[in-house]
């Protein structure tokens, strides 16, 4: 099987939520063909998921060390492939990470600083994504979370201009200050 074969297959496990013969997928994808920068990424893709589902299933609010460990390691996957040049939404995906981390932090611990290196990813990834949406809106709740109000509406209005849902929360938060 050839790495384009192979990686397609991996996509297609990832959206059907088997994380388990996706992560054996990525690990052949990366063994067999190391200099692929896809492989890499496809690797940390999984992690990202495996992020992603468990903070949407409440899990990661049980702070397990091999629940969040996910998330760590789409961290560092990610920032290997950015190391590399960067492959397709790595800003993203290590961004929201970041942020599963960051709702996920124990009392007492400092939470900002995962939200400030989200927001920065996101950041980053509107510089080579800049009709993307997501980045946008992902970028506007970071924003809120740390107390930056208008900056966060000036983000979900060009969310929302680029063809982003935004729903009457935002509107209503957002009321008719200019950005």
């Amino acid at each position: 099987m050839d790495a384009d074969a192979l990686l397609a297959g991996l996509r297609d496990l990832v959206k059907r939520g088997d994380f388990v013969a996706a992560r054996t997928r990525a690990d052949e994808a990366l063994m067999r063909f190391p200099d692929r920068i896809e492989a890499v990424y496809a690797g940390a893709v999984v992690e990202a998921e495996v992020c992603r589902a468990r903070h949407q299933a409440r899990v990661l609010s049980l702070r397990r060390p091999e629940d969040l460990a996910h998330c760590e390691q789409c961290i560092v996957q990610m920032t290997a492939v950015i190391e590399r040049g960067g492959y397709r939404h790595d800003h993203y995906n290590r961004g929201y990470c970041q942020v599963y981390l960051g709702f996920a932090c124990a009392s007492g611990e400092s939470c900002t600083s995962r939200f400030s290196e989200a927001e920065a990813d996101f950041s980053a990834g509107i510089v080579t994504h800049p009709d993307d949406s997501d980045y946008f809106g992902w970028r506007a709740d970071m924003r809120e979370l740390l107390g930056r109000k208008q900056e966060a509406c000036a983000d979900w209005r060009t969310a929302e201009r680029l063809g982003a849902p935004v729903g009457g929360e935002v509107k209503r938060a957002c009321g008719n200050s200019k950005p």
